[in-house]
């Protein structure tokens, strides 16, 4: 028989033969990577005649768990084996090392900090070395100054001292490798030192050393791990483990390939092997993921020169080979058959990869569904073992394989439709003749995941497998008398074939109470290769006296039996749980009860089991049993007691079915004019979103109906979301929008609550290159859209993500697309018009707004573009939403039109509603289409004399209030309609519904006696005439309802404006007044009006407004209007404010002076203080009409331990501070210098009630300006997006308890910052620091240069 390694070996050298030498990425069995899946920081170890690969599992967006160990007895053939310890959410560069017959396992979380755990052997169980409950790290960040505490690896020198280096981010000035050497406990550092970067250049992290003919090798990565920059580098010293170093002239050693198929190769480890060494990395997976972080890990051979130089390494897809005799060296007969799939998803994942037997290339399918793949193995084989190997081996995956001799009739061979056991490769165990494979999809632990597989091998003949849980029974797999395998690699289940199972929890355990002759068994065969002549672990609890459990045991073998039999007890019993054991190593079998090994037993040869299946059996008397597991390995005595321990959780619950359709907001169900407070999701879950803010107002807008944002509004749902929108999810989101004025980033919808990297949807549409339209919180995963700017016309913007790639559509066009992966938390609510932080304020309409958990396809996103969309509204006019000054009107509906001229003082006040009080002319209408009336709606104030309200052509309507009578003009005809009997009210609804000759008054409903035709308009209409008071007219295609009818007419006098508008004005300076209102109602706007010099607010939903129309020296008349939904409005404010220099205090300082504030403090400079941790450090410096602020390594937190350079004046009242950034170190070249940031700071002068926030410049992941509170209880921050083009001029202004932040590139227009105002509570006047700071927060130095303070001080 030709052995497996042969055929491999062939298909490289015929695939390098065909490339012309050159062995290429995807081609048939080359060695690298080495094993299948995301990982990366790899540690390679061999302990005994088994090769240990220890690393990070990557793939699932930030390094998380779960812990795992790979192992092969043969360096080709690996088998993931899980681990107890740790458990915790991230599980970052491992490393395992033997000492003094202990294994020691280190590893680090994002908290910069190494642990370290002890078991008896190198799978575990492990547990923290300082107790099993003990959390303590062994090695805390900054044990070293200069060096952060990642990426720990041991070493142990020839006298047994061990040693252990860390470090990343090593590139900063000062900074470098950490290298402690520990107790011979391992449990303290008795001496530390650095390993600077001017010995080990360019060090970034993953120190790694190796000692070889007495000089120490002390290799590391440097560059980038998210690109191609990522290499090894080295350094020797041949005076000891901590130098000093001498970097190596033939640097870098290892780098990325000329053709970039291997891609970032670093963080290593390297395994001797008799005189070879070989070194262990891990590399970008092909085609590269977005950040570099789906890594795959690779070896090749390592070189030591005799001029103790390292050679460089050429990275290769071969890779090394087998490092021993094959473990499994017997025929694949799926190794590049003919396969044929459901679907793939493109040509870097066809399905001939399926079949390859090569870890950098896999066969995807376009979804998530129930995807399958075929084998045709070209002749009718012997098929008993399948092995499989998922994209993600540490998910479950559910799955069907069935077996076919012509490729039309299936049997099944395996059924794994209900696993729940995660591994690779899944071994899945039969019998049967076959010609063709497939297998289907079913299902996974996860969201997002499909049947994407690096490869499947057919085996028709094995001894035996690699290490495997083939067997695991506990009782919360019970159902219906069937006990299911679902965490067992052998599947299927037990049934009760005689009696009945029951469950029961017995002295604290659950447990299987089988009465007395029940019978369990098997729905499958135990595997024939597993018997005593091979390794095996047979383990189970059971409650009785030994006694009776000794005669009653668990086995599938007579050995087995026996070996029970064997053993005699001193002593009798009591009744009680007890762990039996039964291990083989394939020689000797051992019976171990509570964790202690009694009696042995040679194995024969020729053993055979009589039973096939494995039946559980009751004799005379009730049997109680609990998790039963079957290993195909022999477990350790340590591992046997860790077995005894676990405690059984439910099973694992699976994704629910996908829903579709989620949310769906579309304004077409609202009516315009409506003030909208609340957002109904018309379908999908029931709920609604709740304004948290301001309310919607509903308008038209080049014909459709939408709603209208000015970045004041936030609506909250109080729904979650579904299952299906955890973790990885598929969705998509789909909106129309317009938005003519664009800011950096603008949030349409926020998903969740969440705030770490890829635990976000931000949908959006803002300038923002990077993440103006996608924010996930990535920067890399992020996506925006180059070039783009407001859009004057409606767009149909939709984001879709189908587990794999994320894609943005405009108008049924993909515009980009990019590959991600989210980690997605349960949603329990919904944000729209602002993200859950309060940023990125949304400005502009929004008609409708649609959230699946489902990919909509391109033809289906291109579908919903073209789908024909009606506006029921023809004109709607409504005075309550134009400004009182001289205007034009648009008619956004479908008759479309405009007013261009309107007279002053149009827009009245008249009875406590807003109307128009003179002729309206509407021109230009495009009635093309002959859009019929279904409804005409006018409100108006009833007066006496004969009052026209609406008229375009031969028709007319009108109101004869002396009369009381409505008078229809049509054609040539008068109709007039007495309304003396209707309903008298102050305000008159006038509804009428022409084709159902119906007219309703104030709700009164009269049957017209003939029927009135009402014409469509040519190209124009006049509305209303002189001292005819309308608040509302329009016009609607539909045909009202009585209901819709009612509901409108209960609004007329409706006023709900009660309440005293409470307003406070200030003098800011010179040039600017602040108007603040003090009110809680969401649903009022406000109109600040200027009667001096115009200038107005315009109806806003502010409760506040700065006028910087002013001048010094001059009076100005103001008033201030408060509005409702329904048109009620009230005076708040008539009056007359004067500017002077008695309105408020001015201080200045163009820095033109020379002056050191380090050395000389404030002294004779109109400053009141200086401040910072470490003030003598920093450079605090005044000449040439600029301030420099300099420092490393500080930072603003709570703790106030790092406080930055920082000079302030003490203001106590109202006042308003700017200033202006005149340099910035990197903003030359737009490259970060650390993490400079500095602006306004302002702080209390006592700290009683500590609280701190700064408006900067800080230009790094696309923030720009940024806002920052930071309080005991955290520190949110709001930025307004524009990077590198953040605004130079910042503003800081105090009105009582709230603060204003704005920025401005030239110091005529400002903008407010997200967020603003902030508010403080009881500060109640109390003295306020005002004045420029700066901090790196990194090691770097750096500087930021500011120009021409400002102060005034409001004079109370």
């Amino acid at each position: 028989m030709r052995h497996y390694i042969s055929i491999l070996f062939l298909a490289i050298v015929l695939s390098a033969h065909a490339t012309g030498g050159k062995v290429q990425y995807n081609s048939i069995g080359v060695g690298n990577p080495i094993i299948p899946g995301y990982f990366a920081d790899p540690t390679i170890r061999k302990f005994g005649d088994m090769y240990y690969l220890y690393s990070t599992t990557d793939g699932n967006g930030g390094g998380k768990g779960p812990s795992q160990v790979w192992v092969s007895k043969d360096f080709v053939n690996w088998t993931m084996m899980p681990m107890n310890w740790p458990t915790s959410l991230y599980y970052w560069a491992p490393d395992v090392m033997e000492y003094n017959n202990k294994y020691y396992l280190y590893y680090c979380q994002p908290s910069c900090e190494v642990y370290c755990g002890i078991s008896d052997t190198p799978r575990g169980p492990w547990e923290n070395i300082f107790g099993r409950d003990n959390e303590k790290a062994l090695i805390p960040d900054r044990l070293v100054t200069g060096a952060i505490t990642l990426d720990g690896q041991t070493f142990i020198d020839d006298d047994g001292s061990v040693y252990i280096y860390f470090g990343t981010w090593g590139i900063y000035e000062g900074f470098g490798c950490g290298v402690a050497k520990l107790s011979s406990d391992l449990k303290t550092v008795v001496e530390k030192k650095l390993i600077p970067n001017t010995e080990i250049k360019d060090f970034f992290e993953a120190p790694y050393v190796i000692k070889k003919n007495g000089v120490y090798y002390l290799t590391y990565s440097s560059g980038s791990c998210h690109d191609e920059t990522y290499r090894v580098q080295y350094a020797t010293s041949t005076v000891g483990p901590m130098g000093p170093f001498v970097y190596a002239a033939n640097n870098p050693i290892l780098v990325t390939s000329a053709d970039k198929t291997i891609h970032g190769p670093g963080h290593h480890g390297i395994l001797e092997e008799g005189d070879d060494y070989y070194i262990v990395y891990h590399r970008h997976n092909i085609p590269n993921s977005t950040r570099g972080m789906h890594r795959q890990v690779a070896a090749d051979k390592l070189v030591f020169m005799p001029d103790k130089t390292i050679q460089k390494v050429e990275p290769s897809h071969e890779g090394i080979g087998a490092l021993n005799s094959m473990a499994h060296s017997y025929i694949n007969l799926a190794l590049g058959k003919k396969v044929k799939a459901s679907s793939y998803y493109d040509e870097s994942f066809k399905p001939e990869y399926a079949v390859d037997d090569n870890n950098a290339t896999l066969w995807r399918p376009k979804t998530c569904g129930k995807e399958w793949i075929e084998i045709d193995l070209g002749n009718v084989e012997s098929i008993q073992r399948i092995w499989t190997q998922f994209e993600y081996p540490t998910t479950f995956y559910q799955y069907v394989i069935e077996t076919s001799l012509d490729g039309k009739s299936w049997t099944v061979f395996s059924d794994k439709s209900s696993n729940l056991l995660a591994g690779s490769p899944m071994a899945d165990y039969g019998n049967a003749r076959a010609r063709y494979v497939k297998l289907t999809f079913m299902g996974a632990e996860k969201n997002g995941v499909s049947a994407a597989l690096w490869n499947i091998k057919i085996f028709n003949e094995i001894p035996f497998d690699s290490p495997q849980l083939l067997i695991d029974l506990a009782t919360v797999n019970l159902n219906n008398q069937v006990i299911a395998n679902d965490l067992g690699m052998l599947g299927g289940c037990f049934r009760t074939t005689k009696g009945q199972v029951t469950q029961r929890e017995v002295e604290g355990c659950k447990a299987f109470v089988l009465s007395e002759n029940t019978e369990l068994e098997s729905n499958f065969e135990m595997p024939s290769c597993l018997s005593g002549t091979t390794e095996y672990t047979l383990f189970y609890k059971q409650f009785g006296t030994l006694t009776d459990i000794l005669k009653d045991g668990v086995t599938w073998l007579d050995s087995q039996r026996k070996l029970l039999d064997k053993h005699t007890l001193k002593t009798s019993q009591k009744p009680a749980w007890h762990t039996i054991a039964i291990t083989s190593d394939g020689k000797r079998e051992w019976l171990f009860i509570d964790g202690q090994k009694q009696t042995s037993q040679t194995v024969r040869k020729k053993q055979q089991n009589k039973q096939k299946k494995f039946c559980i059996i009751a004799g005379m008397v009730e049997k109680t049993i609990a998790d039963i597991r079957i290993y195909n390995w022999c477990r350790d005595i340590e591992e046997l007691k860790y077995d005894a321990t676990i405690e059984r959780k439910h099973r694992p619950a699976i994704a629910e079915r996908r829903k579709g359709l989620l949310m769906d907001i579309n304004a077409a169900e609202s009516r315009v004019g409506d003030a909208i407070t609340t957002l109904k999701n018309s379908r999908g879950i029931e709920g609604r979103f709740i304004a948290q803010d301001a309310p919607l107002s509903v308008v038209l807008k080049k014909q459709r109906i939408a709603f209208e944002f000015d970045g004041n509004q936030r609506f909250d749902s109080n729904f979650g979301l579904p299952e299906t929108m955890e973790g990885n999810s598929p969705y998509s989101i789909a909106a129309w929008i317009m938005n003519p004025n664009l800011s950096e980033a603008e949030c349409i919808l926020d998903v969740n609550q969440a705030g770490g990297e890829l635990e976000k949807i931000v949908f959006g549409y803002g300038k923002d290159s990077n993440s103006g339209i996608i924010s996930h919180h990535a920067g890399y995963e992020d996506m925006g859209l180059q070039d783009i700017s407001g859009n004057q016309e409606w767009i149909h913007l939709v984001a879709t993500y189908d587990g794999f790639k994320e894609r943005i559509y405009i108008n049924g066009n993909m515009v980009k697309e990019k590959d991600i992966l989210l980690r997605l938390p349960l949603s329990e609510k919904l944000f729209i018009g602002k993200d859950f932080a309060g940023e990125r304020p949304y400005t502009g309409w929004l008609s409708s707004l649609s959230l699946y958990d489902i990919p909509l396809s391109s033809l289906e996103v291109s579908t919903l573009y073209k789908k024909e969309t009606s506006c029921n509204v023809l004109f709607a006019f409504q005075p309550s939403m134009l400004p009182y000054e001289s205007i034009s009107w648009q008619n956004e509906g479908v008759w479309r039109g405009q007013a261009n001229s309107i007279v002053d003082n149009a827009i009245l006040d008249v009875e406590g509603k807003i109307v128009i009080g003179k002729e309206l002319s509407l021109t230009d209408m495009d009635c093309t289409k002959k859009t019929p009336i279904g409804t005409l709606l006018c409100s108006f104030l009833p007066t006496k004399g004969v009052k026209k309200l609406i008229a375009w052509d031969s028709f007319s309507l009108a109101y004869d209030g002396s009369k009381k009578k409505i008078r229809i003009q049509s054609e040539e005809r008068l109709f007039e309609i007495d309304i003396s009997h209707c309903l008298v009210k102050q305000w008159m609804q006038l509804v009428f519904i022409p084709r159902k000759n119906l007219i309703y008054v104030n709700g009164s409903q009269i049957s017209l006696s003939e029927s009135i035709c009402l014409s469509v308009p040519n190209t124009s209409m006049t509305i209303g005439s002189e001292k005819c008071y309308i608040t509302q007219i329009a016009a609607y295609s539909d045909e009202w309802s009585d209901l819709q009818v009612k509901e409108t007419c209960q609004n007329i006098d409706l006023n709900r404006i009660t309440e005293k508008i409470r307003i406070k004005v200030r003098i800011v300076c010179g040039t600017a007044v602040r108007f603040f209102i003090e009110s809680n109602n969401t649903e009022l706007q406000y109109y600040f009006y200027n009667q001096t010099t115009g200038n107005s607010s315009g109806w806003t939903n502010l409760t506040y407004f700065l006028d910087e129309s002013v001048q010094m020296n001059r009076t100005y008349h103001y008033i201030v209007k408060a509005k409702d939904r329904y048109g009620n409005v009230v005076t708040g404010l008539d009056k007359s404010v004067t500017i002077d220099n008695t309105s408020f205090n001015y201080i200045e300082d163009n820095f033109n002076s020379t002056y050191d504030f380090v050395n000389k403090g404030c002294g004779g400079i109109d400053w009141k203080g200086v401040a910072g941790f470490d003030i003598p450090s920093f450079k605090i410096k005044s000449e040439n009409g600029k301030l420099e602020l300099n420092s490393a390594g500080t930072a603003y937190k709570y703790d106030r331990k790092e406080d930055g350079p920082y000079i302030y004046q003490e203001v106590s009242g109202d006042f308003m501070a700017q200033i202006e950034i005149a340099g910035f170190s990197g903003y030359e070249d737009k490259k970060a210098v650390g993490l400079n940031e500095g602006g306004l700071l302002i702080m209390p002068v006592e700290d009683s009630n500590y609280w701190i926030m700064h408006l900067s410049a800080f230009p790094y992941w696309s923030a720009g300006n940024l806002l920052t509170y930071l309080t005991k209880f955290g520190r949110p921050q709001y930025a307004n997006k524009k990077g590198w083009n953040f605004d130079r001029l910042l503003q800081v202004e105090r009105c009582g308890n709230y603060f204003f932040f704005r920025t401005s590139i030239d110091g005529e227009t400002w903008t407010d910052m997200p967020h603003s105002p902030l508010f403080v509570k009881d500060l109640n006047g109390k003295p306020i620091k005002v004045g420029p700071y700066q901090a790196t927060n990194a090691p770097d130095n750096a500087s930021i240069w500011f120009k021409k303070f400002k102060l005034w001080q409001t004079v109370k």
